[in-house]
């Protein structure tokens, strides 16, 4: 592996920790539980809330490049909610109840800063990855709700 490599992996939980400052005020979980909630879960979430909240939790596609997401869905409900859906599951799991989602979708440049219209609202039934009962990663697919960027 070359220096620059090294040093970009080194250099790149730094750079994307930056996040963190904001969510200063809640309690902070250890592993990769944290990201989900940060990208996924906002019980209040609004429809018109959609660039503030994606600026405020710092949500890019990739954030060295700050490259902005095509889509952005957040699920109305808690991590208790989504603890329930990976009790004694792992890999691919799908919730038995329907949630309330609020997709947002990227209008304009896919570079910052990042604009979004107002998200649409679905009642669905979600779908995300588990790893030692807690989810990892949101696995629906909500870009069909968003116009090609």
């Amino acid at each position: 592996m070359s220096m620059k490599i090294f040093f970009a992996l080194l250099l790149l939980p730094i750079l994307c920790a930056g996040r963190q400052e904001i969510f200063k005020d809640k309690p902070i979980r250890p592993g990769p539980s944290l990201s989900f909630e940060d990208k996924h879960i906002n019980p209040r979430m609004r429809p018109e809330q959609c660039t503030d909240v994606i600026q405020q939790r710092h949500i890019f596609k990739d954030c060295v490049k700050k490259t902005c997401r095509e889509t952005q869905s957040f699920i109305r409900a808690t991590m208790k909610d989504m603890k329930k859906i990976c009790d004694r599951q792992k890999g691919p799991t799908t919730s038995k109840r329907k949630f309330s989602v609020v997709v947002c979708c990227l209008q304009g440049e896919k570079k910052e800063p990042c604009k979004y219209t107002a998200g649409k609202v679905r009642k669905q039934k979600i779908r995300v990855i588990c790893k030692n009962g807690l989810p990892v990663h949101y696995a629906s697919k909500d870009g069909d709700l968003c116009p090609p960027v």
